[in-house]
């Protein structure tokens, strides 16, 4: 649990349950008549660097033909299948992909009494675009227990409390339509590699020399509305470094002295963090954000868990995204530039070029604002408090203030409440 606690989206084989440990992803168990041995069986250093001298247009089109073929292949797997149609880049590709396939769907987009978070009209553009139906559903806080683990089917803690009201109407809406799946964009930032840092800068140096660095450097520069002088110092410094490996760091925030004393000789480690000789930094860094998403994926309560694919993580996609060099994915100064340019004049001007979106944010934040007292006693006079894993007098200070909870403090205190009602969730069985 401590380690859940410090560090919850880098899985590890040891679960939060004694005796029960995890095949990971990529892995396979090997048994005997003694013993059984856990083995990689798939690694995504295999796939690394096979597409460096493609140019960027043969990689957009490259991309958006392997996301039309795994999307067509999910999609003749299931009945009805409904898509999530946040109004983001990455369901909105799906959209595109499963307009595609010639056969029947529908879409749901769920959205919050709050103008950042709601994404309706980007939404019912794409759905207008391929003339499907768009089921637009509110996120509503009595659909919320702050104290009821939504992940008391799973051997470790995952996910928050306020995903409950996203669950039930999605099950909801999935039992009306008589649909079997729903397909959902996530790992879409993950496997476009989505990053906000300087690592491509060293990437191109270190292949292509200074000139083709240069560019790299101005379009990080575009794409993160940051100085060329502050990339070229945050590549330098990485560059530097002269390890490629990905360095993994946890959050102590809201723990105990102890606890946090103790992480310090806690090792954060698993085998795709081992980078072999040779290895670029940008690389170690995507293949980080693929352990990242692995560390959410199977959240949400099982009652109103919905059949769920995310065709945008599978493995032939995977494998042809991790080939593809860092830096052309923030080409023109602009996130995930080679989906964009693959799906161009597939999707609607607004939404193909669109570099924010809203979330579920401020909902997270007006559940924890309802229920201060009823989390600070979940929290402060729990078991985790019990076993010393939790600052109490910085917790109760938090909760008891009559100043507003500061981001991303509240997502910390969610996952806290969610840790300690799995673990009252287990005891109680």
């Amino acid at each position: 649990m401590r380690r859940f606690l410090y560090a919850h989206e880098l899985k590890s084989r040891q679960t939060a349950l004694q005796d029960v440990a995890e095949v990971l992803p990529g892995e396979r168990i090997r048994c005997d008549e003694t013993q059984s041995k856990a083995e990689m069986a798939w690694s995504p250093w295999d796939f690394t660097r096979r597409h460096t001298n493609a140019t960027p247009e043969a990689l957009a089109d490259a991309v958006a033909a392997e996301v039309d073929r795994v999307v067509k292949a999910w999609r003749s797997a299931v009945a009805r299948p409904v898509l999530s149609l946040s109004g983001g880049l990455d369901s909105s590709v799906l959209a595109a992909s499963l307009a595609r396939t010639g056969q029947e769907w529908s879409a749901l987009n769920m959205a919050y009494a709050d103008a950042g978070s709601d994404e309706r009209d980007y939404a019912g553009e794409v759905a207008a675009a391929y003339e499907v139906p768009l089921f637009r559903a509110t996120h509503h806080l009595s659909d919320v227990n702050s104290t009821v683990a939504t992940s008391g089917h799973l051997p470790r803690p995952l996910g928050h409390a306020f995903g409950q009201s996203q669950s039930k109407t999605r099950q909801a809406y999935l039992d009306a339509e008589g649909a079997d799946a729903l397909f959902v964009g996530e790992g879409g930032d993950n496997v476009f590699a989505y990053m906000q840092s300087a690592t491509p800068v060293v990437d191109r140096y270190l292949i292509e020399g200074p000139r083709g660095a240069w560019q790299t450097v101005l379009d990080i520069s575009d794409m993160t509305r940051t100085s060329v002088w502050t990339v070229m110092r945050l590549a330098a410094a990485r560059w530097q470094r002269h390890d490629p490996r990905y360095v993994w760091t946890g959050d102590a925030s809201l723990l105990s002295p102890a606890t946090e004393a103790s992480l310090a000789t806690l090792p954060l480690s698993h085998p795709w963090l081992e980078a072999p000789p040779g290895a670029l930094p940008g690389e170690a860094t995507h293949i980080s954000m693929l352990l990242r998403i692995q560390g959410t994926l199977d959240a949400g309560p099982a009652r109103h868990r919905p059949t769920i694919i995310a065709p945008l993580l599978s493995q032939p996609l995977l494998e042809l995204c991790l080939g593809i060099p860092s830096w052309r994915w923030c080409q023109g100064g602009i996130n995930r530039s080679l989906v964009r340019r693959g799906f161009a004049g597939r999707l609607p001007q607004r939404v193909l070029w669109r570099v924010s979106k809203g979330g579920a944010n401020v909902f997270c934040m007006d559940v924890i604002e309802r229920d201060r007292p009823l989390l600070c006693a979940h929290l402060c006079d729990g078991r985790l408090a019990h076993a010393g894993l939790l600052d109490v007098t910085r917790i109760e200070a938090v909760l008891t203030s009559k100043a507003p909870i500061p981001s991303p403090l509240h997502l910390r205190i969610s996952q806290l409440a969610e840790a300690e009602a799995w673990v009252r969730h287990w005891e109680a069985d």
